[in-house]
């Protein structure tokens, strides 16, 4: 099948033979590991899977940019396979971007805030400039075996530079913004993606695919290059003859090329 077009991408689809040859490098500790799999594709054949024994928490890729940048956008696919389980109060990283490894720009989080070991069911932003932002406590609850996706933007400027965040590019409950930091003096270069916080109580996987980043943005959902108007998620839809993505909101169907000379017409009326 067609695979997504941008600027940066990380995916296992590319790789021949498959690997993980497409991440700058990988991280992991103990018997965790982080590789390339049929079983763990999440769009197409072949995907990344975070394996962590239950003891330690680091399986991660990460993505050099060639450069630092003041504005980027990144988006990945994951999926919390059947028996992913974190106990109380335990959080854990999805994406962040930041300049090496360690000095967070930017950073996607899930945390286990309910009693008793599972899947995480609240979500923070975090920027070091200007602190923490999340969701309500419980008000999220993630599902095993199901696609999700993050993304995250973060913007370097004096005076109206920080972070937004975005699960399944949903609109307002868990997205996020604060765009008028002081971030002037922290450029990016890096983007990761899988674990690196908090350990999983028992031996489970990660499913990662799709990465992607981009200088603008939101870059929202999966777009097979040439697809002409495929969808995930009901929140963003891509012309056949354009890589710019426009915001549909409020609709949860398929943009099809009908809809799209429809939309044409109407706008031809006005």
């Amino acid at each position: 099948m067609a695979r997504e077009s941008g600027w940066i991408r990380v995916d296992a689809e590319d790789e021949t033979p498959p690997g993980v040859a497409m991440f700058t490098s990988v991280s992991h500790n103990g018997a965790n590991t982080f590789t390339s799999t049929v079983g763990s594709a999440l769009h197409g054949s072949i995907g990344y899977d975070a394996y962590f024994d239950g003891t330690h928490s680091s399986a991660y890729g990460d993505k050099s940019l060639g450069a630092s940048y003041a504005n980027v956008y990144a988006r990945v696919y994951f999926m919390f396979h059947a028996g992913f389980s974190l106990p109380t109060a335990t959080g854990m990283a999805l994406i962040q971007i930041s300049s090496g490894e360690s000095t967070v720009c930017a950073i996607m989080k899930a945390q286990r805030q309910a009693g008793g070991s599972g899947l995480p069911d609240i979500i923070y932003l975090y920027t070091a400039q200007g602190g923490t932002y999340q969701s309500n406590n419980g008000s999220f609850a993630f599902a095993a075996d199901t696609l999700y996706y993050v993304e995250i933007h973060y913007k370097q400027d004096a005076s109206v530079g920080g972070v937004e965040g975005w699960l399944n590019g949903s609109l307002p409950d868990y997205s996020f913004s604060k765009l008028n930091l002081d971030t002037s003096a922290q450029p990016c270069n890096t983007v990761l993606v899988g674990n690196w916080i908090g350990t999983p109580n028992a031996a489970c996987d990660m499913y990662i695919d799709d990465l992607r980043v981009e200088q603008t943005g939101p870059i929202g959902a999966y777009m097979a290059s040439g697809g002409g108007g495929w969808l995930q998620g009901g929140y963003w839809w891509q012309s056949p003859a354009s890589s710019h993505h426009r915001l549909w909101t409020k609709s949860h169907d398929l943009w099809t090329p009908d809809k799209e000379r429809a939309r044409r017409r109407r706008l031809c009326q006005i």
